[in-house]
């Protein structure tokens, strides 16, 4: 069993690719579709480390839609994730993002994330 998990696992992790690969290329539904997908997955295998990460396209790829508000909500919920796990890398990674998505989304609800707060442990990017 063990290793038909770290199988499947592995064509999870080519979908989130091949939905990076759509969101380069433009394809943002083809994006959308492979992201959420992946995104599925890792919910329901617990691997916390690759939501964050899934969640990070997902919140580009509505980032380069211009759909602010979806992306925010993506990321704050990756920075949350990755603030209770102790991944300091992916922490600032998403604070970072939320900055520069800042200018982009409306006024009327203050973000979560705020830049340089604390990441409270070590980032998991080995994985």
């Amino acid at each position: 069993m063990f290793s038909s998990l770290g199988a499947e696992r592995g064509v999870v992790l080519m979908e989130r690719r091949i939905g990076e690969s759509y969101r380069d290329s433009g394809d943002y539904d083809q994006a959308e579709a492979y992201l959420r997908s992946a995104l599925q997955w890792f919910h329901e295998a617990g691997d916390d480390y690759q939501i964050i990460r899934t969640s990070r396209s997902l919140a580009l790829t509505f980032q380069e839609q211009r759909r602010h508000e979806a992306a925010r909500e993506v990321l704050e919920k990756a920075h949350s994730l990755a603030e209770t796990i102790g991944a300091a890398t992916d922490t600032e990674e998403m604070s970072r993002l939320a900055e520069q998505m800042r200018d982009h989304i409306p006024t009327g609800r203050g973000s979560a994330l705020r830049p340089g707060s604390p990441s409270g442990g070590e980032g998991a990017d080995n994985r």
